[in-house]
């Protein structure tokens, strides 16, 4: 999938363009499919602080459709 990556947190932040793989939900996890994003105020001040973030990261935290879930979840319970 194609994503924005934030190599460095801090005044200087960077963000780089790069496709990465999509993951896999996990137990207890959907994965949702987001057909458009954009960079937010807390975008922004966590790539100015880094808020303890792991390197790279994707920031980010709008959601979309629903694109692949685990079978013991259903509609009704998401």
């Amino acid at each position: 999938m194609k994503t924005l990556l934030l190599q460095q947190a801090g005044p200087d932040y960077t963000l780089v363009p790069a496709n990465v793989l999509i993951p896999t939900p996990g137990s207890g996890e959907v994965r949702l499919r987001v057909t458009a994003s954009s960079i937010n105020p807390v975008d922004y001040k966590f790539a100015r602080n880094g808020a303890g973030l792991a390197m790279p990261h994707i920031l980010g935290i709008e959601s979309g459709c629903r694109s692949e879930c685990p079978r013991f979840l259903n509609h009704a319970s998401l």
